[in-house]
């Protein structure tokens, strides 16, 4: 692994530091001159070495905050085209014929769109985020949360409504 000519910097600097040091206590030297020179060049050495590591602190703060803003930026555009996806998907479902009501795993309603609103006579924002079990007879109502739980762990659908005809409320 070869070594940098900066990160040698911040290698040497602290060996020399600690050396004139110990140069200033070996020589036991009386000339005040000698010792404030000494106590300069260390606290030069530090300055210097201080500057260095907070510039590459810095440096390194810098290409991670550029590396953020372009992730954010990255993420927007994500958001925005997933948003724009949403809008053209319930558009496509408003506008078909048929009741579409689509529901998570829990039974709660997602959507609900407009022929679904003509033929329950509910309103979606009324609808949506309740459980769709507010939509079906008692008779079926009984079995809907066994079927989600039953096709959660095996993955075989019984789909109330599948080649037979409902009565919802």
């Amino acid at each position: 692994m070869k070594i940098k000519p900066k990160h040698k910097i911040a290698i040497i600097f602290p060996i020399l530091v600690i050396l004139l040091f110990l140069i200033k206590e070996i020589t036991h030297n009386s000339n005040v001159y000698f010792h404030i020179l000494m106590d300069t060049l260390v606290i030069v050495m530090s300055i210097s070495l201080y500057h260095l590591i907070t510039r590459k602190i810095t440096t390194e703060a810098i290409k991670t905050l550029k590396t953020n803003e372009r992730i954010v930026q990255h993420f927007s555009g994500v958001q925005l085209q997933l948003k724009k996806e949403k809008e053209y998907a319930n558009n496509i479902i408003n506008s078909m014929l048929d009741a579409v009501i689509t529901i998570n795993d829990k039974g709660i309603m997602q959507t609900f769109n407009k022929s679904a609103e003509s033929m329950f006579l509910y309103k979606a924002a009324d609808t949506i985020g309740q459980n769709v079990m507010m939509l079906m007879e008692s008779s079926i109502r009984k079995h809907h949360d066994t079927y989600i739980k039953q096709y959660l762990l095996t993955g075989i659908t019984n789909i109330i409504g599948t080649g037979r005809e409902l009565s919802g409320l």
